[in-house]
């Protein structure tokens, strides 16, 4: 039985290690299965990214910014892209190397040596955080960090952790390192608005990131850590390196020793430099700031970068400092801004643009732009009217304008009395001499014989798209600048007028052919060698345009310059209107004109900023209360257009086109050919009108000279005016025979006695008479030319003209100054004055006044209280049964008395000159004065009135009438009259 036991026992104790033995094999297998499965899973999950890979053009950057450069490749600098994020591309190998070893030493050491992620920074960071109790590091990669960057998750939890590890697998299962790091350092945060290194080192440093030093590569390296606070241009860093940045560089520093990067001294003498930064409001530009933001909202959707645009930029930054230095000069004067355009002519490239004095001056409201602000042109659209009526021969070139005054009734609104800058009169002026003195009256008169509406349809062919309105809105004053353009419009059509009526419009940016003809150019002639080697030597956008591809940026810049070419035509020329005419030869003659510095002599003097010492034609304008100054000029080869003002619209203190933008365009065009492209080179002459020729002309009449012309001048006349030239007479001079009192070709030439005394007498039309009161005639006719001897001829032809020749003829043979029976004065004035020897000038024959009712009110009263203070003065008006008159003593007397509103409605009664002997004065036949006085004074009374003068047998009357004015409406709105 104990055996029989102890055997049981043994197979029991057996069967037990059996069971055990069975359980840990169960085990073993269990966890076998697993593990595999969990490799398997392992590489099942870690192959997936290699089914979905991210590749570097998956992850393009489009939006980035926009760098341009000059038209010899010097850079321009670097502005906001559309979604106003400072991004600019580079690739790897254009950036400094200190840069590289820096964020790889900052961010991820062994970047080269593991995967997307680091496991062993995961232990280092996990052991280090259960010590610590709390995280001290994320232990993320480069590769995780632009996962991040393209995450739109910016939270951290740990589900965005693993979607951000998933994404590092899949980058690094389509890109490179090398494309890793380029995608990430492209896409860093570095302070503000600003994204990549090539856009901070630009925006920061003013330099491309190939040029980091390293001081300067490891302040950018430490931004990203804390792109917020470390931010040099925020209130803790106040445009210096604040210590936390100093602190983040110092630790970049020491990880670069520890990992071989740089020597510990060098270390120490970079974290003790001062890293100087750009201004914060320049950050990237470095010339023609408001040119290269006008041209970034005008380029397409993806532009070759970088875009060679067709400035000079040596030629922009003096434009720039002649600004700056033009508007301190005319501060006194309250000057603030100017702006300034200059244009080749042949090819319409724009080769400088400033917009202001500075761009970056807020305070002064330095970034109004102003080429492309509206303003009020003054003058500088007469030359494109005179251009309008020479092409409709609705003047000649000879035509004599009237400088006088002018009324115009507007409807509406105050008679319209235009009168010119120098607030002084000319008479009888030529269009030429109209022209290139700025005389707005003149130019009134001819906008009268053109019409509103076909002159605003002119302008808006020459690109002046803003002039948008009716033609009634602009009116008369539509020669004088009525109308807002811009200085950019402004100088496309005198660009159109350079070129003698050939549009062209302007260009902002180069074709890739241009680039190499430009260069090609530059070297053929070997200009300015200098400038040549520096060109050379910086030229790292050029450099980079070869790496880019040569086929594929022409392809984008040709693309570029159409979309530019595009927008600048219709800035240059409505579409929507015809083609210009074809009419070179009006073109031409306007040119001639502006470029004539002698016809501007009396407005402008000799030796003005007007007179350059090469052929240049040039316009200056004025706005009203000298709100805008303006010059527009050209030579052959290039044209100018400067404004000078201020943005918010305040008078200048007596400044005018001349003495405001004029020295400003003078600068500018004598410094293109001191150091342009036709430099040390004569500029060309202007070429006549080809199809007209040119005749001498009296410079008062505009016809062929007579012998009591004081002035002849030469002139272009057309082909087919020739024989009217020739045949007529001189209107405004006349032959008076001093015998019997008449005209000379009004008189049988047989009756005549030998030797009969003829006298030349001036004869003006009627419009001149007012000024002729005025003026001395003695500038309008030769003293010595007057008295003439006509010789006795039997073989005088009935003809008139023929009698007219030989009156001529022969006054210019036997001119003689001898026997003058009366005084010089008279004997030159004009025949209708002289022989009536009384004129009144004021008012005008048919000439309508208007009453105000108030007023009328107003002075019967004042009657009433006048006449129980002075009733003996009142009883002796009423006994003369006449209508109230005042002399000039009696006017100063009564004024005291009467109302300003009352004074003002008085007329004043006006001879030509003071009369010798004494005059009578009747109104409506009943006498109102009688004295040598040459003006009397009368109280405004409705009615028609005939006003007349009489001394011995001299008479002159005029007729004119006085109404009231309507009563005012006490309804508002319209009313309708059947």
């Amino acid at each position: 039985m104990r055996r029989l036991a102890r055997l049981i026992k043994s197979i029991g104790r057996l069967m037990r290690i059996k069971g055990k033995r069975s359980r840990r094999q169960k085990f073993a297998r269990f966890s076998a299965r697993l593990l595999v499965s969990l490799v398997a899973l392992f590489f099942l999950v870690r192959s997936l990214p290699y089914l979905a890979p991210i590749k570097a053009k998956d992850i393009t950057q489009n939006q980035t910014a926009l760098e341009f450069v000059d038209r010899n490749g010097l850079p321009l600098g670097t502005i906001l892209t559309r979604d106003q994020e400072h991004t600019a591309v580079v690739d790897l190998d254009r950036v400094a190397p200190n840069f590289i070893n820096a964020i790889i030493a900052a961010e991820d050491k062994r970047f080269y040596q593991h995967g997307a992620v680091d496991l062993r920074a995961i232990a280092r960071a996990t052991i280090t955080a259960i010590r610590a109790r709390r995280i001290i590091s994320g232990a993320s990669t480069i590769t995780m960090q632009l996962a991040r960057l393209l995450s739109d998750h910016p939270d951290r939890n740990l589900n965005n952790k693993l979607k951000e590890i998933w994404l590092a697998w899949r980058l690094a299962a389509g890109m490179s390192k090398p494309d890793i790091l380029q995608a990430y350092i492209n896409r860093l945060p570095m302070g503000g608005n600003v994204y990549g290194v090539e856009a901070a080192a630009r925006l920061y440093f003013g330099l491309p990131a190939s040029e980091l030093n390293l001081a300067q590569a490891t302040i950018l390296a430490a931004l990203p850590n804390d792109p917020v606070r470390l931010d040099p241009y925020t209130a803790q860093g106040q445009a210096k390196i604040g210590d936390r940045l100093k602190q983040r560089q110092r630790y970049i520093l020491d990880r670069m020793v520890a990992d071989h990067y740089i020597a510990p001294d060098l270390a120490d003498r970079v974290a003790r430099e001062q890293v100087v930064f750009q201004p914060l409001d320049q950050q990237g530009i470095m010339a023609a700031p408001h040119f290269l933001f006008w041209l970034a909202d005008r380029l397409p959707a993806n532009p070759a970068i970088p875009i060679h645009t067709t400035i000079d930029r040596e030629l922009q930054e003096f434009t720039t400092a002649q600004i700056q230095q033009i508007v301190a000069s005319l501060t006194a004067q309250n000057v603030s801004h100017a702006a300034a355009l200059a244009i080749d002519n042949h090819t319409g490239e724009v080769l400088a643009y400033a917009g202001s004095t500075d761009y970056f001056a807020q305070a002064r409201r330095g970034r109004n732009d102003g080429v492309q602000a509206l303003r009020q042109p003054g003058s500088t659209l007469k030359p494109f009217l005179y251009q309008l009526a020479l092409e409709k021969r609705l003047i000649q070139p000879n035509t004599i304008l009237a400088d006088v005054p002018a009324y115009y009734a507007i409807p509406g609104a105050r008679l319209y009395n235009p009168i010119d800058y120098s607030g002084n009169f000319l008479g009888p002026v030529r269009v030429r001499s109209a022209l290139a003195n700025s005389l707005n009256i003149p130019a009134v008169r001819v906008l009268e014989k053109v019409g509103v509406a076909n002159f605003l349809a002119r302008l808006q062919q020459l690109g002046f798209k803003d002039l948008d309105r009716p033609a009634n809105y602009y009116g008369l004053g539509l020669s004088l600048g009525s109308g807002e353009v811009s200085l950019w419009q402004l100088a496309g059509a005198y660009v159109t007028m350079a070129r003698l009526g050939e549009p062209l419009p302007l260009s902002a940016v180069m074709h890739q052919s241009d680039q190499s003809a430009d260069h090609s150019d530059e070297t053929s002639n070997d200009r300015n060698s200098n400038r040549h080697n520096n060109r050379r030597n910086h030229h790292r956008s050029g450099q980079n345009i070869d790496r880019l591809g040569l086929n594929r940026l022409n392809q984008l810049n040709q693309s570029t310059n159409r979309s530019i070419k595009n927008i600048n035509n219709q800035a240059a020329q409505s579409i929507d209107q015809p083609e210009l005419p074809i009419a070179p030869d009006t073109w031409a003659l306007i040119v001639n004109m502006l470029s004539d510095r002698h016809a501007r002599v009396s407005s402008f003097g000799t030796n003005s900023a007007l007179d350059l010492p090469f052929p240049a034609a040039v316009k200056t304008g004025t706005s009203s209360n000298f709100r805008d100054t303006w010059t527009v000029g050209f030579s052959q080869d290039y044209t100018v257009a400067t404004w000078v003002g201020n943005f918010n619209g305040e008078p200048m203190r007596q400044v005018s086109g001349v003495s405001g933008a004029a020295p400003l365009w003078q600068r500018i065009m004598m410094h293109l050919y001191e150091s342009g492209k036709y430099k040390n080179q004569q500029p060309q002459p202007f070429s006549p009108p080809r199809e007209m020729v040119k005749k001498p002309i009296c410079a008062i009449s505009g016809a062929k000279p007579s012998p009591p012309c004081p002035v002849v001048v030469q002139e272009y006349l057309w082909p087919e005016t020739l024989a009217e030239y020739e045949n007529n007479a001189d209107p405004f001079y006349e032959l008076v025979s001093l015998e019997h009192g008449d005209r000379l070709d009004s008189l049988d030439l047989d009756q005549l006695e030998s030797n009969t005394l003829a006298e030349y007498q001036l004869s003006l039309p009627p419009e001149y008479n007012e000024w002729l009161a005025q003026q001395s005639i003695a500038s309008l006719i030769n003293p010595t030319q007057t008295i003439v001897a006509i010789p006795h001829n039997s073989n005088h032809t009935a003809s008139e003209t023929s009698k007219l020749e030989q009156i001529n003829q022969a006054a210019i043979a036997t001119t003689t100054t001898s026997d003058r029976p009366e005084s010089a004065e008279l004997a030159a004035y004009p025949s209708n004055l002289k022989k009536q020897g009384l004129r009144i000038v004021s008012p005008r024959n048919d000439d309508y006044f208007v009453l105000d009712r108030i007023v009328a009110a107003s002075y019967e009263q004042s009657q009433q209280s006048q006449q129980s203070r002075k009733s003996d003065k009142s009883e002796q008006i009423a006994n003369r049964n006449q209508p109230d008159y005042l002399d000039q003593d009696q006017e100063q007397d009564q004024a005291q008395d009467v109302p300003a509103a009352i004074a003002a409605q008085k007329l004043e009664f006006k001879l030509a000159r003071a009369p010798s002997q004494s005059v009578d004065w009747y109104l409506n036949g009943q006498k109102l004065a009688t004295g040598k006085a040459q003006s009397v004074f009368w109280q405004l009374q409705p009615g028609e009135w005939q006003l007349e003068v009489a001394s011995g047998d001299r008479r002159d009357q005029v007729s004119f009438t006085v109404e009231l004015a309507p009563p005012p409406s006490l309804k508002r709105g319209f009313s309708i009259v059947k």
